[in-house]
């Protein structure tokens, strides 16, 4: 049974911790044997995953503190697991991860990119110097993949464009909740947004609120519901009252149950500055939404302009409202073909056995390239 280790720089409700959870998940049905090492203290998921039968183990990284201790506790781990394949995520366990192989030494090392960019300049050298000792980098945007490239932070030949994936099946079976789900939200008539994420500057909350303060003025039946938590919610909730808004405008705080706020919702709204491939976005696509959303990174790869829904630019509070108003003054029929051709695309591009099917080829590719005189058959 081939054994997978993946390292995370933390286990939080953001779009790449989600994503590893549900490739855990579906590695365990495809046979194989899969354990999570996280850097930082987890917030989330640990439990679900020990439930599964994924063990979890903190390494006891805290933020902004360098801990020589963190790294020789990953190589133990490394060492005790011996896996067969090691899969790293986001920046920081991406490089700890290359350096581990030094001090435990592993047949096949892959590291994933979750954005177009991961911060500071610094750090695309980094990606440079460590390169050499993993066996590939993947990007979940093609314009990521462009982008790490162009700056050399990874060779041509060594990076590949690999999506993220959703669970189509719990996007459906939440479907039929929508009548009480908006009664639950006090939603009737009204026209109802959503949007998703992390309540941080890189999603450009207050360009948002501006958008929809504009947006009020000529649709009074719009509303916005914005699920999500993080150190920006003080700040955006006074704003909301600021502007008057608290009637059109609700900040839920975290949610677990996306598909059911998407099922609930007619359409589906993001104002990030810069992005990757945005799990929410493909979500509301899933659930078969029209998307109005900004052109940063990989986003044009899922909302599709006049098809599967609207773009504006980054910062700009007038043309997303704008793209909004567009939305809601459509037909009926042009918003659910909007919303039809963001499914297909996802059920083609996106589903989470497509991308599990995937990343099981790379890896088995990845093994036989290193090790072609062993043979080593992956479960499927």
């Amino acid at each position: 049974m081939p054994r997978i280790a993946y390292i995370t720089t933390g286990l939080a409700r953001g779009g790449a911790e989600i994503q590893l959870r549900l490739l855990c998940e579906r590695m365990l049905l495809h046979g194989w044997k899969a354990t999570v090492l996280s850097l930082l203290p987890t917030v989330a998921f640990a439990g679900e995953l020990r439930s599964l039968g994924v063990p979890v183990v903190e390494l006891g990284l805290r933020k902004n503190v360098p801990d020589p201790r963190v790294f020789l506790r990953l190589v133990g781990a490394l060492r005790a697991w011996k896996p067969d394949v090691v899969h790293c995520h986001q920046v920081h366990a991406n490089l700890a991860g290359r350096m581990a192989r030094l001090f435990a030494p592993t047949p096949v090392l892959v590291c994933t990119a979750h954005s177009i960019q991961e911060g500071p300049r610094w750090r695309d050298w980094a990606y440079r110097l460590t390169d050499p000792l993993c066996d590939l980098t993947t990007n979940v945007c093609r314009a990521g993949v462009e982008r790490y490239t162009r700056v050399g932070a990874t060779p041509a030949h060594k990076i590949e464009y690999l999506p993220n994936g959703i669970d189509l099946e719990c996007i459906d079976r939440a479907a039929a909740r929508r009548p009480a789900v908006r009664r639950d939200l006090g939603i009737g008539p009204e026209f109802l947004w959503s949007a998703v994420g992390n309540l941080r500057a890189v999603k450009d909350y207050p360009t948002m609120l501006a958008a929809f303060s504009q947006l009020a003025a000529e649709h009074p039946l719009a509303r916005l519901c914005i699920a999500g938590d993080g150190p920006l919610r003080p700040m955006l909730e006074e704003r909301v009252r600021q502007l008057s808004l608290s009637r059109i405008i609700r900040i839920l705080g975290p949610l677990e149950d996306v598909p059911a706020l998407l099922a609930a919702s007619d359409a589906f709204v993001m104002s990030s500055r810069w992005e990757g491939m945005p799990l929410s976005l493909l979500e509301a696509s899933g659930a078969r939404l029209p998307v109005v959303a900004t052109r940063v990174g990989g986003v044009p790869e899922i909302v599709m302009e006049g098809q599967t829904g609207l773009l504006a630019p980054p910062a700009d509070a007038s043309g997303l409202a704008r793209a909004c108003r567009e939305v809601m003054d459509a037909p009926r029929e042009q918003r659910l073909a909007w919303g039809l051709a963001g499914r297909a695309l996802v059920d083609t591009e996106f589903s989470l056995g497509v991308v599990v099917e995937r990343w099981l080829q790379l890896y088995a590719n990845l093994w036989q390239r290193r090790q072609p005189a062993l043979q080593m058959s992956y479960p499927s």
